[in-house]
C-alpha cells in the first residue's frame, strides 16, 4: 500500500537525506524487514524501552532527588515495561539486554541526582509538537517527540534533552 509522506520526525528526515531510496522503501511502501525467529531486542525496542521507564520517571516521580531512590524508581519502571512485553520468562538474549538496560538506568540515576541538586527540574516528557507549533521545511511538516524538557530554578535557564542509547556518542548531525 503506496502512502504520501505529509510529515516527518526529524529522524525521518536524517533517514531520507542518508538514503532516499530506503526512505521510500520504507516510508512510502511501508516495507519492512521480518524476522520470525528474533530471539533478542533490535536497537529500536532496546531504546524504547529506556525510554518508557524514564518517561514513566518523568511523569510519576519528577521531584526525587535522591540517586538511590531514582534507581528504585526507574529500574523498576523497567521491569514493568519488559514483563509487559516479553513476559515473566524472556529469552537468554533478552535477559541480557535488559541487564545492559539496567547499567544505564542505573548511571542516570546519579547524573539526574546530580543535576537535580544543580536546580535542573522536569517540566516535560515526552512532548509531542503541536498543531499550533508545527515546523516545517516548505510544504512539509516535521512531527516528533521532545524527550524531555527541563528548567533551571536557580538560572531560569531552559534545556531540552533527547535521551539516546547507543554504546558510543554520535554527532547532532
Amino acid at each position: 500500500l503506496r502512502q504520501s509522506v505529509i510529515k516527518m520526525s526529524p529522524t525521518d528526515f536524517r533517514e531520507y537525506l542518508a538514503c532516499p531510496f530506503r526512505f521510500y522503501l520504507k516510508k512510502v511502501l511501508r516495507l519492512e524487514e521480518f524476522d520470525p525467529n528474533a530471539r533478542e531486542m533490535d536497537a529500536l525496542s532496546f531504546g524504547s524501552i529506556i525510554h518508557s521507564a524514564l518517561e514513566a520517571f518523568g511523569k510519576e516521580t519528577p521531584w526525587e532527588s535522591e540517586a538511590a531512590k531514582i534507581e528504585r524508581q526507574v529500574l523498576a519502571n523497567l521491569d514493568k515495561v519488559a514483563l509487559e512485553k516479553f513476559g515473566a520468562k524472556p529469552s537468554p538474549a533478552v535477559r541480557i539486554q535488559l541487564e545492559a538496560a539496567k547499567v544505564r538506568l542505573r548511571a542516570f540515576a546519579h547524573v539526574q541526582a546530580a543535576e537535580f541538586a544543580k536546580g535542573w527540574r522536569i517540566v516535560s516528557v515526552e512532548r509531542k509538537l503541536e498543531v499550533d507549533e508545527k515546523l516545517a521545511i516548505g510544504p512539509l511538516h516535521l512531527s516528533g517527540k521532545i524527550d524531555r524538557i527541563e528548567r533551571n530554578e536557580q538560572t531560569g535557564t531552559w534545556r531540552v534533552m533527547d535521551y539516546k542509547t547507543y554504546a558510543q556518542s554520535k554527532t547532532p548531525a
